[in-house]
């Protein structure tokens, strides 16, 4: 099984406050373990966007990148 499919085998069926719980926690922790998972769902997100919600996450992207 390879990491995008663990990844979302192991997140399907989660409600939306599990799922920002999951998401909280992978961000907070300063375990590089993580940031595959995170990509896998942004990825699985991302493809399932308009373009408008492309455009407004990159502005978030743009936003959260500058201020770091």
């Amino acid at each position: 099984m390879d990491i995008v499919e663990a990844v979302m085998n192991n997140l399907k069926g989660k409600t939306k406050d599990e799922l920002r719980n999951i998401i909280d926690d992978a961000v907070s922790s300063k375990d590089e373990s993580t940031i595959p998972g995170l990509g896998v769902v942004f990825s699985a997100t991302w493809k399932h966007m308009s373009e408008v919600e492309k455009n407004q996450v990159m502005d978030y992207v743009d936003r959260g990148l500058k201020a770091t």
